[in-house]
């Protein structure tokens, strides 16, 4: 219901050394990107993210994947908190896989949304991935399997502490295919330290660039 007229001044980098953008083996892709409004805007403040996968290979067949994604914004001036909208949210096919997409992290649970994620200021999202042809010939160029353990979570910095305690965990199987309408990710995966209220979702998909 309310609108807020906000001046805002982005800025990011990147830096690409893979060996190629499709199944790469080696090399890696990292990013930074920061936002912040312009005193005299209706909402202060700052948001900024750090992400970085990097490809080592172990052999002609097989590649370790490591990624790391730690994202956090807080508000300056008069506003007491990073606008709601403007939060990180974590769980999903591109982020911790085997819980619901955008599910972790604090809840509206007192609220009229229905229990409902809020997302948080912080977040802190790691991912190691094994990467690995597929076994049938035909689909050897075309596809790739993974086993992967996902960790992360997002948080609330100004109603609650940062606890390694709450990070949530996976392990899983994931897929790669190159298809004809584009490539398609899936994953089954078991989470390991899921508790009461969280929505988790065994078998997952994504459509479009891989994971």
């Amino acid at each position: 219901g309310n609108s807020y007229l906000d001046f805002v001044l982005g800025a990011s980098w990147r830096h690409d050394s893979r060996d190629t953008s499709v199944f790469p083996t080696r090399g890696g892709l990292q990013s930074i990107s920061g936002s912040l409004t312009f005193p005299g805007s209706d909402l202060t403040y700052y948001k900024i993210q750090y992400k970085n996968r990097h490809y080592f290979p172990l052999s002609k067949k097989f590649t370790l994947s490591l990624n790391a994604d730690l994202g956090y914004g807080d508000s300056y001036g008069d506003l007491s908190a990073l606008p709601f909208f403007e939060n990180f949210f974590a769980g999903g096919p591109r982020s911790v896989r085997g819980f619901e997409s955008n599910s972790l992290g604090p809840r509206d649970r007192d609220g009229s949304a229905g229990n409902d994620p809020l997302g948080g200021n912080l977040k802190v999202v790691g991912n190691a991935e094994l990467f690995f042809p597929a076994p049938i010939k035909t689909f050897q160029d075309s596809a790739r399997l993974s086993l992967f353990l996902d960790v992360g979570n997002v948080y609330d910095t100004n109603n609650a502490n940062f606890e390694l305690g709450d990070i949530r965990a996976s392990v899983g199987l994931g897929a790669t295919w190159l298809s004809p309408i584009g490539a398609l990710s899936f994953s089954i995966a078991q989470p390991l330290n899921d508790e009461a209220g969280d929505e988790t979702e065994t078998f997952q998909f994504n459509l479009g660039s891989t994971f």
